[in-house]
This record gives structure tokens, C-alpha cells and sequence, in this order.
């Protein structure tokens, strides 16, 4: 089992940031959503006591523990906070964009013959962004639909509803996105499948994904993700055959035959 330490209160947060951690390293709550609270942090600036953060920000630590009780939209505070590796991505990937981990959402559909891949999307960070999320188009990221068979990018977007915008260039960095192709796509979704076949039960699957130079690496796996930001992706909506076909075998219906319940097991599938 790997080693971990479990951080009581600010005295001990800041001893571990000054004299334990291992930089780079990324901070986020343990229970929130759409990337709320989200740090990443590059060194630690002994002679001022500062934190460098990933966006070029610098923040006394003191200051940091405070920020990291803070109430904010999204997440809940009293849950704690989780202290990881920093993903360094594909070096491509950081040309294009930005330092911040450019995830993938894939989207795989699993009956009884196993998963299937069914959309992908590409979630670029922009600005001073420490994560990637969109939510909605109030992060001011962008979202990408990718070709499943290439992962190539074939639309990019910005906003949502009558504010939505289509672009072709990353806003700060000016490279061309759409036409990009992701490294090691095949291999990432290789193996998003192999590690779907750990939740049989679990007929719809959202990975995040990333992608390094060495390879694709997975990030986490989402019961029921973001169905809202694939379709502002593409351009069109998820009801189409595949998904009808897997709701009709595992979809909970009431005794008029509506669907009442997305399926998340064969145990309340086979409630019927």
C-alpha cells in the first residue's frame, strides 16, 4: 500500500508544505464538483515562504491553509482536502494549451459483450485556469468534440446557449486545435475498456483521462458525468441508438413501462 499522510490542522499543513511534500503537486477537496478548489502548485519559495502556483501566482502558505477552508460554491470544505502527483502532460498537449492537465471525458456504454466506446470529448484549460472544467462555460475553458476512431478534434467551442462560439486556435497560445490529433489516443482508450470491465455493473461510464509522453493515464471514472457538456461538444444530442438500446436491456421502468431511473446496476435493472 503506498504511503500517505493524514494532515490534522494548519500547523501540520504547513510543516508538510514546507518540509515534506514533493513538488509539483495538485490540491483538491476531497468532495466537490466541476473543478471547484482546485490548486495547482509548482515549488515551494523557502526564502519568502511562498507557494507557486501552476497559474504564476505565488501565495504565502499561511494564506493558502486559510484559502483551503474557504466556503465556496461547488464543494464541501469540512470533507478535507487531497494531496496528489502532478500530471505533467503530453509536451504537444502543453504547446497547444497550457501547463494545466487537458483532460479527456470518454464516454463508454457496457452491456454483456463488455464496453464500448460511444463520445469523447477534449476539455481545454485557457488563461490562469488551474483545472479544466467547463461548467457551463463559466470557467472560460473550452470543450472539444473528438473523433472516436482517430482522436482527432474536429470542433472546438466556448459558452453555451446563444453565448456559445465556435473557435479553431487555442485564445492564448494561438495553435491550431481542431485537425489536432491526441497523443496515444488508441492507447487511452484501450484502456478506459480494460479498466471498465472492474465495474460491470456500471452500464454507462464517463473516464477522465490524460495524456502524457510516456502514454495515457487515467485520472477517475464518473457514474453519471456531465451528458449537458458532451452535447454542447458536438453540436447534437446522446439519445440515439446505442444509448435506447442499453436503456431498454437495464433501464428501471414503472409498471406503465417508463423509464423512471438511469441504470447504474443489474440489480435495479432486473427490478423491472
Amino acid at each position: 500500500m503506498p504511503d500517505f499522510t493524514v494532515l490534522t490542522d494548519q500547523t501540520e499543513l504547513a510543516d508538510y508544505l514546507r518540509h515534506k511534500a514533493t513538488y509539483p503537486l495538485f490540491a483538491k477537496p476531497v468532495y466537490a464538483d466541476v473543478g471547484s478548489g482546485g490548486y495547482g502548485i509548482e515549488a515551494y519559495e523557502a526564502a519568502n515562504d511562498y507557494l507557486l502556483l501552476t497559474n504564476g501566482e505565488r501565495l504565502p502558505v499561511t494564506q493558502f491553509g486559510n484559502e483551503l477552508t474557504r466556503k465556496r460554491k461547488y464543494m464541501v470544505t469540512e470533507r478535507g482536502y487531497l494531496f496528489q502527483d502532478f500530471i505533467r502532460q503530453n509536451a504537444e498537449i502543453t504547446k497547444r494549451c497550457s501547463l494545466s492537465v487537458c483532460s479527456v471525458r470518454l464516454i463508454l456504454l457496457v452491456d454483456a459483450e463488455g464496453p464500448k466506446p460511444f463520445r469523447a470529448i477534449w476539455r481545454i484549460a485557457t488563461g490562469t485556469s488551474m483545472t479544466d472544467n467547463f461548467n457551463k462555460g463559466d470557467a472560460g475553458n473550452l470543450i472539444a468534440a473528438v473523433d472516436l476512431a482517430s482522436g482527432e478534434i474536429t470542433r472546438v467551442v466556448n459558452g453555451y446557449g446563444l453565448n456559445q462560439s465556435e473557435l479553431s486556435h487555442h485564445p492564448n497560445t494561438g495553435e491550431a486545435l481542431v485537425g489536432f490529433r491526441l497523443p496515444f489516443w488508441r492507447e487511452g482508450v484501450d484502456l478506459c475498456c480494460q479498466a471498465a470491465r472492474v465495474f460491470p455493473m456500471l452500464h454507462m461510464q464517463h473516464w477522465d483521462l490524460a495524456f502524457t509522453d510516456h502514454g495515457p493515464i487515467l485520472i477517475e471514472v464518473n457514474s453519471l458525468g456531465s451528458i449537458d457538456m458532451i452535447q454542447y461538444a458536438t453540436g447534437y444530442g446522446v439519445h440515439d441508438a446505442a444509448v435506447r438500446a442499453v436503456l431498454d436491456q437495464y433501464g428501471v421502468k414503472d409498471r406503465f413501462g417508463r423509464l423512471v431511473v438511469w441504470p447504474w446496476s443489474h440489480w435495479k435493472g432486473s427490478r423491472r
